[in-house]
């Protein structure tokens, strides 16, 4: 509950997309959970989570108002802690590559753009259901 409290508080008013959130509450709020048991608030390991969960909310924050737009260094910056994140939920080797990947594409969507992107394919295979001839 508490990393969850945590989450929520960093988060406060922006506007990240459905899948920054899904990915936060899936791997950071398991990721500080465990740091938060093992050290105590003051660990080390929580701190670096926090400021990590910080460097990702920013990410999410440029992209918001750019558009989708940010710089490669920024992402860059961010995988030591995302690799970390993953590591604590089990994922290692290219699995945590690859989550990696996938979670810096979403924090470098913009809401608008992630929704739409999950969207369209669900719309376009109710289209072509639609479509076929019947036998």
């Amino acid at each position: 509950m508490r990393a969850e409290s945590l989450l929520k508080k960093r988060l406060g008013s922006r506007s990240v997309s459905t899948l920054v959130q899904d990915d936060l509450n899936r791997y950071w709020v398991h990721h500080y959970a465990v740091l938060f048991l093992r050290e105590g608030e003051d660990g080390e390991g929580c701190m670096q989570a926090v400021r990590t969960l910080d460097q990702m909310l920013s990410l999410a924050d440029a992209a918001f108002h750019t558009g989708g737009l940010t710089a490669l260094a920024e992402t860059d910056s961010l995988q030591p802690g995302l690799m970390a994140m993953l590591g604590s939920s089990g994922l290692t080797s290219d699995a945590a590559v690859e989550s990696a990947r996938t979670l810096t594409q979403h924090l470098m969507q913009p809401p608008s753009k992630a929704k739409a992107s999950v969207a369209a394919p669900v719309a376009a295979r109710g289209r072509r259901r639609r479509d076929l001839p019947s036998a």
